[in-house]
């Protein structure tokens, strides 16, 4: 034949350890941003599918907590194995979604192996750096221990590709928790073939589940369903912010918030409300001056931002535990 005919490549959604098609049969095309050709299609999420991955969640959620922490170091260093193998097929793919240069791509690539491999060694030893021994009165032991919170549903913002999903996942994962990712919207390419990656680990079906799909739709569904027992979320607004906080309230999740270090959302919000924008002030004196009530300036004050400094360490464990504590008679 004289011309081959192009069969653009169908990403499926990531749910339970399978690729399964959506429910409403719709997707979405991505082209490349440079050249406008068409790459692949992917599947566009409904509330269904949503309900799916929660179920899928919490069903693998206690299973793995109970893996011992090395076996889950074991697990994820695994991960990190396979994206090593298979590092030709994201750089090329970088390349041809992102429009970036190769050695911004082979960069970002290592930096995801080196993410995946911090929390592997972590798995085995956050427990004792974040657990303690408490000074009480005689006669009595008290102790603290984390603890995983349960199903985490993390929502990643659009101008953030690969590291960030790695640098959300891992410290979520390590300690036992189980989560669902609403990925980038506009270039989901590199997560879903992530999404490959985990599928060929040994992760278990469910630990980790992946959508592709509208953020404006399936937030409201994925970050309000009762079955999510914390949201952890980039904001590039206050009224970003402020509906987060609403649907976290419904049955009282934990709510990590923090801003992409892109903060040109945020400054031209500072424009449009008349603040000065010809200052210097970081990213959270901007916020605090659009923040009217005290305890939205309040929260404010304590968010993160997301830079590629921050992707390890132990806090982002931490932040989806808890904290139980034990008392016990030092006579027995």
């Amino acid at each position: 034949m004289k011309n081959h005919l192009s069969v653009p490549k169908m990403y499926k959604l990531f749910i339970g350890g399978k690729f399964t098609r959506t429910e409403s049969e719709r997707y979405n095309e991505i082209s490349n941003p440079v050249t406008g050709q068409k790459l692949c299609n992917v599947s566009r999420a409904s509330r269904k599918d949503v309900r799916n991955a929660v179920l899928a969640s919490r069903t693998a959620q206690s299973g793995w907590a109970s893996k011992s922490g090395y076996e889950r170091g074991q697990i994820l260093y695994r991960l990190a194995e396979m994206l090593e193998s298979g590092k030709e097929k994201f750089i090329s793919e970088f390349i041809s979604a992102s429009s970036v240069s190769r050695s911004s791509a082979i960069k970002e690539i290592n930096e995801c192996i080196d993410v995946i491999i911090y929390y592997a060694g972590f798995c085995d030893k956050w427990v004792q750096l974040a657990g303690s021994v408490n000074p009480v009165q005689s006669g009595y032991f008290n102790f603290s221990v984390p603890e995983p919170v349960g199903v985490v549903t993390c929502i990643i913002p659009d101008n953030l590709n690969l590291l960030p999903l790695v640098s959300r996942i891992c410290p979520i994962i390590a300690s036992g928790n189980s989560c669902v990712v609403l990925i980038n919207e506009k270039n989901p390419l590199p997560a879903l073939s992530f999404s490959e990656v985990i599928a060929t680990s040994d992760i278990p079906g469910g630990v980790i589940n992946l959508l592709s799909g509208l953020h404006k739709e399936l937030i409201p569904h994925l970050c309000g369903h009762l079955d999510v027992n914390s949201i952890d979320v980039a904001v590039t607004s206050i009224e970003d912010l402020k509906q987060f906080q609403e649907l976290a309230s419904i049955n009282i999740k934990r709510l990590n918030a923090y801003f992409p270090s892109d903060t040109s959302v945020i400054l031209r919000e500072r424009t449009t409300a008349g603040a000065d924008f010809s200052g210097k002030n970081p990213p959270s004196v901007i916020l605090r001056e659009l923040a009217t009530e005290e305890s939205l300036t309040k929260f404010i004050s304590q968010l993160n931002f997301f830079d590629k400094t921050s992707n390890c360490k132990l806090e982002n464990i931490t932040t989806f535990t808890e904290i139980k504590t034990v008392w016990h008679t030092s006579a027995l």
